[in-house]
């Protein structure tokens, strides 16, 4: 018996460093793991806030370019300028651009309109705020009357 309490010291001696080495181990490559992760997320964030920063910028100048067009081609419902068609096209990210009134009624739209009453976005909590302090804007997202789908509206 004595041999055989020998044989279990010995592998008990063997054993139990080798499972606290083992189990360092992967706490060490954990840690080393959670690191480059939070490391990754990190450059990634900044990375996708960069882009979205870039987007919102380029987008903030096409209205701001369509807000200097005469306002025959933005507010006159019979004169409403193509070229909110084509910019869409060639904009396959946008829903749809529109023109609207001051008191929120959309006036041109590059989407086709359903006959009768037109959309209003007077009672919007974006519209009201940008009435209140007009500025290039990004609201809420919510659904979309004209494109018939979830939008979100950036307005100037």
């Amino acid at each position: 018996m004595r041999i055989r309490s020998y044989l279990i010291l010995i592998v008990a001696a063997v054993v139990l460093p080798l499972t606290g080495m083992l189990w360092y181990s992967i706490q060490l490559n954990f840690e080393h793991a959670k690191k480059e992760a939070h490391t990754l997320i990190a450059l990634e964030s900044d990375l996708l806030a960069t882009n979205v920063s870039t987007q919102l910028g380029k987008l903030q100048q096409r209205l701001e370019y369509l807000a200097s067009l005469p306002e025959p081609t933005l507010l006159d419902p019979d004169r409403c300028d193509p070229a909110l068609k084509h910019l869409l096209a060639m904009h396959p990210d946008y829903t749809n651009l529109v023109t609207t009134d001051l008191s929120g009624t959309v006036i041109c739209s590059a989407l086709p309109i359903a006959s009768g009453e037109k959309p209003t976005a007077a009672g919007r909590a974006w519209f009201q705020r940008q009435m209140q302090e007009p500025r290039f804007r990004v609201g809420e997202p919510f659904f979309g009357p004209i494109a018939g789908k979830q939008v979100l509206i950036v307005s100037l």
